[in-house]
C-alpha cells in the first residue's frame, strides 16, 4: 500500500495544477506532460538524497514532498486565478499575506490557506508513514526518463513552455540562470549604449564613468512649454498624489465615458494635464522607483522591488539639500515590503502608515490592504498644517489604497456606476475610483480651508493601470504592457503660479518627474534622474518594462508604441493615434521602425540589467551626505 499512497498523495495537486491549465485552452497532452516532468524532478529529487546520511534522508525525502505539494497547488491557484505562475521570488511575500485576504477571497483563492495547510501536513503524513522505498538509481533513472519523455513530445516555444511546464522545471531552471548569471564577471558600464536614454534640454556634468547615471545638474535649457512663476528663493510645498490604479482610460477629461472622475475632471481645468502619461513598470513598488529616484525599477528581477541596499539617490536626498522636510503617508500597512524601512533610508524624515490612521480615526473602515482614501487626506491635510506652522517647506509622497482589487468600497457609500453589459468586476473598479475621486476632491477642498493650496504644487497621477480584459486574458496588471497596463493621467496643479492652464499631448513618463520638481523650483544638485522636464519642450522617447510571465519592454515615441516579448522575441508595434485599441500590428508593415525600436528596447534591458547586477548608480550613502 505504500508506493499507491505516496503516488495518489502526489500525484493529486499535481492533476490539480494540471487541470488549471485548461481554462487557457491548451492540449489534454499537458496534464500528462506536466505529471511526466514533475515526477521526474521529485524522483531525481529524492533520489539524490538517498547519497545523505542515512539518518536524516527520510525526514529530508518528506520534507521534500510536502512542500512540492504545497508549491504545486500554490501555483495552481495563482494560475488559474491571475495567468501568472509562481516565482521564487513571491516568497517574500509571505510575511505579507495577511494584505492579500480580500484579494484572495474576491479571487476565490482563499481556498487555498486552509487548502494548502491540510494538504501539506496530509502529505507529510503519508509520505512518512508510507515512503516509498525505491533504490538510488531507480529514482535517477526513472525520473531522467520521465523528464526526456514529456520534453521531446512537447515540442513547445518558450511562451507556452511557460504555461505547459511544472512550476519545479520553471523553478529550478529560473534559478539555475540566475546562479549561473551571478558568477559572470559583468563588464562595469561606463556608458548608456542608446542616446534616448540621456536626458534632454539639461545642462549637466558626468560624475564618474564608473556610475554613469550619476550627474550634477546645473539648470534647464530650451523652450517652455508652460510656466509656473516661483521666485529664485521660493520653496513651495510639493505633493505627490499616487491614485491606486487611476487609470486614464476612465478619466472622463481624457474620454473615460463612464463619469467616475467629476473632481479630476473639473481641476483639469485649472491646471496642466498630460494626457499620454505613462508607469514606467506594472506595480507600485516599481513606481516608486521611477518616480521618486527618476531610473527604471529593476527591469529583470520580479523580486520585491523595493529594497534598501542599493546606493540610490531619492528626490527627497534632492530636496533635503534645500531644506525640505520629506514625508511619506500611506493608509495601508507599512510592513508590506518593508514600506516603512524602505523609505526610511532614502531621505523620508517621516514615514506613516495605516496604524498612525487608524489610531487617529479608530472608526476609519479598512480592507486587508488598508484604512479608505479618506482618512488619507483628512490626515494629509492636517500633518501639513501642522508642519506649515513650523516654516520649513514640505515634499509629501501620498499613496492611496481604496482603488486597489478587489475594490471594496465603503459601506456607506451609495454612489456608483450601473451599466448594461459590464462585469460585476468592472463595475466595482468603477465604483472605488469614483470614490478615490471624492477623496482626491476632500483633499483640494481641505487644501484649500486651511490656505494651503496656494502654498503648494501639487502633482496628481496614478500610480499604474489595470486592465479589464480590453485585450484576451488581460485581467491582471502584470501580465502585459497594453495601454490599459500602463497609460495613467498626470495632473500638474499650481495655484496662482500657472501662468494659463492648459493640456499637454506629447508622450511622457514618470522618469520625467524629478527634472521637473528641479526646473519648477530652479535646482541644482547630484542625481540619478533619467527624465526631461515636463516644462521643456521635448521629443521623448518613453520606455517601460514588465518583467513578469513572458517579460515584455517597450517604448513610445510619438505616435508609435513598440512591446518587445522577450520570451518568444516577438514585435508588436501599434499607431495609437489611428489605433488606441491596439488591435492592429504593423511590425511587419513597418520593419524599419520596429527594428529600431525593438534595438532600443534591448539596450535599455541590456544597460539597465548590468547596473542593476553590479549596482553601479553611485557610490552609496556618501552621495546624501
Amino acid at each position: 500500500m505504500g508506493p499507491i499512497f505516496f503516488l495518489v498523495a502526489f500525484c493529486v495537486p499535481v492533476l490539480v495544477a494540471r487541470l488549471s491549465l485548461q481554462r487557457y485552452d491548451l492540449s489534454l497532452r499537458a496534464l500528462f506532460y506536466g505529471v511526466g516532468q514533475e515526477i521526474g524532478w521529485l524522483m531525481i529529487l529524492i533520489g539524490s538524497l538517498q547519497e545523505s546520511s542515512p539518518q536524516m534522508v527520510r525526514y529530508m525525502a518528506v520534507l521534500l514532498c510536502a512542500f512540492f505539494q504545497l508549491d504545486t497547488l500554490v501555483d495552481a491557484f495563482l494560475y488559474r486565478s491571475t495567468g501568472m505562475r509562481l516565482e521564487l521570488s513571491f516568497c517574500v511575500f509571505v510575511k505579507d499575506i495577511g494584505c492579500f485576504w480580500d484579494s484572495a477571497k474576491a479571487k476565490k483563492m482563499a481556498w487555498l490557506y486552509p487548502l494548502g495547510g491540510f494538504f501539506f501536513v496530509a502529505a507529510l503524513f503519508i509520505f512518512y508513514k508510507f515512503p516509498l522505498r525505491l533504490s538510488h538509481p531507480f529514482y535517477c533513472l526513472g525520473g531522467g526518463v520521465g523528464i526526456l519523455l514529456a520534453s521531446r513530445w512537447s515540442k513547445n516555444s518558450k511562451k507556452t513552455s511557460y504555461h505547459l511546464d511544472p512550476i519545479v522545471t520553471l523553478q529550478i531552471v529560473g534559478s539555475l540562470e540566475k546562479w549561473s548569471g551571478a558568477f559572470i564577471k559583468r563588464a562595469p558600464l561606463e556608458r548608456l549604449s542608446c542616446p534616448s536614454f540621456y536626458p534632454q534640454r539639461e545642462y549637466y556634468s558626468p560624475v564618474s564613468t564608473k556610475y554613469p547615471l550619476l550627474k550634477y545638474t546645473h539648470g534647464f535649457l530650451g523652450d517652455k512649454q508652460l510656466d509656473i512663476e516661483i521666485k529664485p528663493q521660493e520653496r513651495p510645498h510639493i505633493i505627490f498624489l499616487f491614485m491606486e490604479s487611476f487609470r486614464a482610460k476612465d478619466v472622463g477629461v481624457l474620454g473615460g465615458r463612464f463619469g467616475v472622475t467629476p473632481y479630476f475632471d473639473k481641476l483639469s481645468q485649472e491646471g496642466v494635464l498630460f494626457s499620454r502619461f505613462y508607469a514606467n513598470s506594472v506595480k507600485t513598488s516599481r513606481v516608486v522607483t521611477s518616480s521618486l529616484f527618476g531610473i527604471p525599477s529593476d527591469v529583470s528581477a520580479s523580486e520585491r522591488s523595493l529594497r534598501h541596499d542599493r546606493p540610490l539617490v531619492s528626490l527627497a536626498d534632492v530636496l533635503g539639500k534645500e531644506g525640505y522636510h520629506s514625508a511619506y503617508l500611506h493608509n495601508g500597512d507599512l510592513r508590506f515590503e518593508n514600506h516603512g524601512r524602505f523609505f526610511s533610508c532614502y531621505g523620508y524624515r517621516t514615514v506613516i502608515g495605516q496604524e498612525k490612521l487608524l489610531k487617529k480615526y479608530p472608526e476609519a473602515e479598512k480592507t486587508s490592504w488598508g484604512v479608505h482614501d479618506e482618512y488619507l487626506m483628512r490626515y494629509s491635510a492636517d500633518w501639513l498644517e501642522e508642519k506649515d506652522a513650523l516654516g520649513a517647506p514640505l515634499f509629501l509622497t501620498l499613496f492611496t489604497i481604496s482603488n486597489h482589487h478587489p475594490w471594496v468600497s465603503p459601506k456607506d457609500y451609495g454612489y456608483g456606476v450601473q451599466e448594461k453589459g459590464l462585469s460585476p468586476l468592472y463595475m466595482r473598479f468603477l465604483k472605488t475610483m469614483q470614490y478615490s475621486d471624492r477623496q482626491l476632491g476632500l483633499l483640494v477642498e481641505l487644501l484649500k480651508e486651511k490656505k494651503l493650496l496656494d502654498k503648494t504644487i501639487l502633482f496628481i497621477m496614478g500610480d499604474h493601470g489595470h486592465p479589464m480584459g480590453e485585450h484576451e486574458g488581460n485581467f491582471c496588471e502584470q501580465r502585459f504592457l497594453y495601454e490599459e497596463n500602463l497609460h495613467v493621467p498626470l495632473l500638474l496643479l499650481a495655484d496662482k503660479r500657472l501662468k494659463k492652464p492648459c493640456r499637454i499631448e506629447d508622450p511622457a513618463g514618470q522618469l520625467d518627474l524629478i527634472p521637473t520638481v528641479m526646473d519648477i523650483l530652479h535646482m541644482q544638485g547630484l542625481n540619478l534622474a533619467r527624465g526631461t522636464s515636463l516644462l521643456r519642450q521635448a521629443e521623448r522617447a518613453v520606455f517601460f518594462h514588465n518583467p513578469y510571465g513572458y517579460q515584455f519592454y517597450g517604448m513610445r515615441r510619438g505616435p508609435y508604441k513598440l512591446i518587445y516579448t522577450r520570451a518568444s522575441e516577438e514585435s508588436q508595434l501599434y499607431h495609437l493615434l489611428q489605433d488606441p485599441e491596439e488591435r492592429h500590428n504593423l511590425a511587419a508593415l513597418h520593419p524599419d521602425i520596429a527594428v529600431q525600436y525593438a534595438n532600443e528596447v534591448k539596450s535599455y534591458y541590456r544597460d539597465y540589467a548590468t547596473l542593476y547586477a553590479g549596482k553601479g548608480f553611485s557610490p552609496g550613502v556618501a552621495t546624501r551626505n
